[in-house]
Protein backbone atom coordinates (compact mmCIF):
# COMPACT_ATOMS: atom_id res chain seq x y z
CA UNK A 1 0.00 0.00 0.00
CA UNK A 2 1.30 3.27 -1.01
CA UNK A 3 1.85 6.22 1.86
CA UNK A 4 0.29 9.71 1.18
CA UNK A 5 2.32 12.46 2.65
CA UNK A 6 -0.38 14.31 5.01
CA UNK A 7 0.31 17.59 3.51
CA UNK A 8 -1.11 15.81 0.16
CA UNK A 9 -3.60 14.70 1.64
CA UNK A 10 -4.62 18.45 3.13
CA UNK A 11 -3.72 19.79 -0.77
CA UNK A 12 -6.38 17.03 -2.17
CA UNK A 13 -9.26 17.73 0.02
CA UNK A 14 -8.23 21.55 0.02
CA UNK A 15 -8.36 21.46 -3.47
CA UNK A 16 -11.57 19.05 -3.12
CA UNK A 17 -13.76 21.38 -1.29
CA UNK A 18 -13.13 24.58 -2.75
CA UNK A 19 -14.39 22.39 -6.54
CA UNK A 20 -17.53 21.77 -4.52
CA UNK A 21 -17.78 25.05 -2.98
CA UNK A 22 -17.44 27.06 -6.29
CA UNK A 23 -19.75 24.87 -7.72
CA UNK A 24 -21.99 26.01 -5.04
CA UNK A 25 -21.24 29.40 -5.82
CA UNK A 26 -21.69 29.22 -9.60
CA UNK A 27 -25.30 27.97 -8.95
CA UNK A 28 -26.26 30.45 -6.89
CA UNK A 29 -24.84 33.14 -8.90
CA UNK A 30 -26.60 31.60 -11.89
CA UNK A 31 -29.61 32.16 -10.04
CA UNK A 32 -29.29 36.15 -9.70
CA UNK A 33 -27.79 36.52 -13.01
CA UNK A 34 -29.10 33.65 -15.76
CA UNK A 35 -25.84 33.40 -18.12
CA UNK A 36 -24.67 31.06 -20.36
CA UNK A 37 -21.36 29.67 -19.95
CA UNK A 38 -20.53 29.02 -23.75
CA UNK A 39 -21.76 32.54 -24.66
CA UNK A 40 -19.56 33.94 -22.10
CA UNK A 41 -16.88 31.67 -23.69
CA UNK A 42 -17.58 32.95 -27.20
CA UNK A 43 -17.77 36.51 -26.26
CA UNK A 44 -14.59 36.12 -24.11
CA UNK A 45 -12.66 34.92 -27.24
CA UNK A 46 -14.14 37.25 -29.64
CA UNK A 47 -12.65 40.18 -27.29
CA UNK A 48 -9.30 38.58 -26.50
CA UNK A 49 -10.16 38.35 -22.62
CA UNK A 50 -8.44 35.97 -20.40
CA UNK A 51 -10.17 35.43 -17.85
CA UNK A 52 -13.59 36.93 -16.71
CA UNK A 53 -14.94 37.12 -13.09
CA UNK A 54 -18.26 38.52 -11.03
CA UNK A 55 -17.33 40.24 -7.94
CA UNK A 56 -19.06 42.31 -5.20
CA UNK A 57 -22.94 42.27 -4.76
CA UNK A 58 -23.67 39.39 -7.77
CA UNK A 59 -21.48 36.95 -5.87
CA UNK A 60 -23.16 38.39 -2.06
CA UNK A 61 -25.97 38.16 0.10
CA UNK A 62 -26.55 42.02 -0.55
CA UNK A 63 -27.58 41.57 -4.57
CA UNK A 64 -30.74 43.65 -5.44
CA UNK A 65 -33.22 43.68 -8.08
CA UNK A 66 -31.75 47.03 -9.19
CA UNK A 67 -27.86 46.10 -8.31
CA UNK A 68 -25.89 46.18 -10.94
CA UNK A 69 -23.17 43.22 -11.90
CA UNK A 70 -19.51 43.82 -11.33
CA UNK A 71 -17.22 42.27 -14.05
CA UNK A 72 -13.51 41.92 -13.56
CA UNK A 73 -11.90 41.07 -16.62
CA UNK A 74 -7.97 40.16 -17.81
CA UNK A 75 -7.23 40.95 -21.79
CA UNK A 76 -4.31 39.02 -23.35
CA UNK A 77 -1.53 41.13 -24.01
CA UNK A 78 -2.30 41.82 -28.12
CA UNK A 79 -5.54 42.58 -27.46
CA UNK A 80 -5.10 46.81 -27.12
CA UNK A 81 -8.40 47.70 -27.12
CA UNK A 82 -9.49 51.68 -27.40
CA UNK A 83 -11.86 53.09 -25.14
CA UNK A 84 -14.33 52.85 -27.04
CA UNK A 85 -14.07 49.08 -27.36
CA UNK A 86 -13.89 48.90 -23.82
CA UNK A 87 -17.77 50.67 -24.01
CA UNK A 88 -18.54 48.13 -26.13
CA UNK A 89 -17.79 45.64 -24.59
CA UNK A 90 -19.56 46.64 -21.00
CA UNK A 91 -23.04 47.62 -23.30
CA UNK A 92 -22.55 43.70 -25.06
CA UNK A 93 -22.52 42.54 -21.04
CA UNK A 94 -25.08 44.58 -20.41
CA UNK A 95 -27.46 43.64 -22.94
CA UNK A 96 -26.57 40.18 -22.16
CA UNK A 97 -27.14 40.39 -18.23
CA UNK A 98 -30.20 42.76 -18.65
CA UNK A 99 -28.76 45.21 -16.01
CA UNK A 100 -26.25 47.62 -15.72
CA UNK A 101 -22.47 46.21 -15.40
CA UNK A 102 -19.41 47.93 -13.75
CA UNK A 103 -16.56 46.76 -15.84
CA UNK A 104 -12.85 46.45 -14.29
CA UNK A 105 -9.48 45.38 -15.70
CA UNK A 106 -7.69 43.21 -13.67
CA UNK A 107 -4.72 45.09 -14.35
CA UNK A 108 -6.18 48.24 -13.37
CA UNK A 109 -6.50 47.20 -9.79
CA UNK A 110 -3.86 50.02 -8.20
CA UNK A 111 -4.97 50.23 -4.60
CA UNK A 112 -3.42 46.76 -3.11
CA UNK A 113 -6.57 46.83 -0.40
CA UNK A 114 -9.14 46.74 -2.65
CA UNK A 115 -7.18 44.51 -5.47
CA UNK A 116 -7.04 42.14 -2.37
CA UNK A 117 -11.31 42.55 -2.00
CA UNK A 118 -12.08 41.76 -5.36
CA UNK A 119 -9.55 39.01 -6.08
CA UNK A 120 -10.20 36.99 -2.98
CA UNK A 121 -13.84 37.33 -3.33
CA UNK A 122 -14.22 36.65 -7.26
CA UNK A 123 -16.72 34.12 -9.23
CA UNK A 124 -13.86 32.81 -12.36
CA UNK A 125 -16.23 32.07 -15.10
CA UNK A 126 -14.24 32.20 -18.00
CA UNK A 127 -10.22 31.23 -17.99
CA UNK A 128 -7.97 30.74 -21.25
CA UNK A 129 -5.96 27.83 -21.47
Amino acid sequence: MKKISTSRKVKEATADYNTKRNKVKSAFVKKRIPFNAKKIAAFCKRWKISEFSFFGSVIRDDFRPDSDVDVLVSFQPNSGWSLLDLIKIQEELEAMFQRKVDLVEKEALRNPYRRHSILSGREILYAAN
